[in-house]
């Protein structure tokens, strides 16, 4: 057996040998939020109990129905989690290797037979390559953190996009109506003229003729709700026959945007940005790794031989034996390393080149997004303060110079034709405005409305 000093020693060699190998403490790869978000996230997943949406459902009663429901969503959000578990495993060392040899055949030695042998190894890399596997877990873990995020950004813009756009459907049908019953309001009038034999049969004509477009129009929109609610069923992962009423007044606003802020925004919340950062992070770690290839690592081993007692009497008969090996791996194939090296170097330059590029092409959108919503915002001030006042006047004048017999009917019409573009035009400007601002908010990454 190994006296104590022997046995103090090699404990001392493995500990240490382990600690060094062993690097400090990686930091998890998730934020205190995260860890929060993690964890009601899956238990929202496990509860399936959804509440059914109520006929006429809000927008965020969709977006919080359709965040459960969605299932790219949810595989986004457990590709995320699994990556999580995979930062821990990264830092830990290889299972040590137990080994037992059972002796047939005893070799006979100057103390004894060797009847048994025990051995423990472990394999040590060289120190520094568990952090820096870690930091890189982390990297690929923050990866998969911004590709759930970006995926619940672009979930939640589409659904907003077949929201209002049902929305625009329902103000669509409900200005047409109300037309329709002005322009039935025109025929009462022309037709009692025509008795009178104020206007002539004509005027009754045009009437009827517009009223029929309005009441075509008016069928086409309600036929154009089926495919509109079967979109907005299938964003919601639903049947797309189920039926949905027609949605709540939204609760529209226009804000002023600050560019200079939406692009501050951008930079320090997009998440597919992050994840090209991520990226470049994950590829410099890849050079530290294959850096850190040149260096040898160390398998280190206990043996233990049981030794039984032999036949003459000596000093230490059937004494014990045990032994401590150390086994170091040569990277003596340079050309091996280096190549692993400039491989590593090529996919930073790559993961490089990509975030720029990435970078350009969101700034651009942005622009454009961006004007389409100064866009609209015009278009909404136009038609709500200017447009559709004054042709409410104009037709109201028409409609009372033509009772009163001083303007024809075509200038009646053409007042009604004029309000019916302008309130339509209005709702319009209303739904671009709120899906593009949608859009934006899906590149920032965050509510622009507070």
């Amino acid at each position: 057996m190994p006296n104590k000093f022997q046995r103090w020693t090699i404990s001392g060699l493995l500990s240490g040998l382990m600690i060094l190998s062993m690097s400090p403490a990686v930091t998890a790869g998730v934020s205190r939020e995260e860890k929060r978000e993690l964890k009601a996230t899956h238990k929202a997943y496990q509860d399936t109990a959804v509440d059914e949406l109520t006929e006429a459902m809000s927008l965020d009663e969709a977006l919080r129905y359709g965040s459960l429901k969605n299932a790219s969503l949810r595989a986004a959000f457990y590709r995320w989690k699994a990556s999580v578990h995979d930062v821990k495993q990264s830092t830990s060392l290889e299972d040590p290797q137990v080994s037992f040899k059972l002796g047939i055949e005893h070799v006979e030695t100057r103390l004894g037979p060797q009847e048994d042998a025990y051995s423990v190894s472990q394999h040590l890399p060289f120190p520094g390559k568990l952090y820096i596997q870690g930091k890189e877990a982390v990297a690929m873990s923050r990866q998969k953190y911004a590709e759930y995020q970006m995926i619940k950004l672009q979930y939640f813009y589409e659904l907003k996009d077949a929201y209002y756009e049902y929305w625009f459907l329902y103000k669509n049908i409900l200005v047409t109506e109300k037309n329709s019953e002005f322009l039935k309001r025109f025929e009462g009038v022309a037709q009692s003229q025509f008795k009178s034999g104020i206007a002539s049969n004509q005027d009754l004509l045009k009437a009827q003729v517009e009223l029929g477009k309005l009441e075509n129009d008016i069928l086409t929109l309600n036929d154009y709700r089926k495919p509109i609610t079967a979109r907005l069923n299938a964003v919601l992962n639903r049947d797309v026959e189920m039926s949905i009423g027609w949605p709540e007044e939204i609760d529209h606003e226009v804000k002023p945007l600050d560019e200079r802020l939406v692009y501050e925004k951008f930079h320090g919340n997009n998440p597919d940005l992050e994840g090209a950062a991520q990226r470049i992070e994950e590829t410099k770690k890849k050079v530290w790794l294959a850096r850190l290839d040149y260096l040898p690592d160390v398998n280190v081993s206990f043996d233990y031989i049981s030794i039984g007692n032999g036949p003459v009497n000596v000093p230490d008969n059937g004494r014990d034996a045990a032994s401590v090996m150390f086994k170091v791996n040569v990277p003596l194939w340079y050309g091996k390393q280096k190549s692993q090296v400039d491989e590593a170097k090529a996919l930073r330059e790559s993961a490089e080149s990509e975030h720029e590029q990435l970078e350009n092409n969101l700034s651009a959108k942005i622009k454009m997004v961006y004007f389409q919503i100064e866009n609209a915002e015009r278009q909404i001030n136009l038609y709500r303060n200017a447009l559709i006042p004054k042709a409410e006047q104009s037709l109201n004048a028409s409609e009372t110079a033509y009772s009163g017999g001083r303007v024809d009917f075509l200038n009646l019409i053409d007042s009604q034709r004029t309000l019916l573009n302008f309130q339509l035009s209005y709702y319009k400007a209303i739904r671009d405005y709120e899906q593009r601002l949608a859009e934006l908010e899906m590149m920032v990454g965050e509510s622009l409305r507070g």
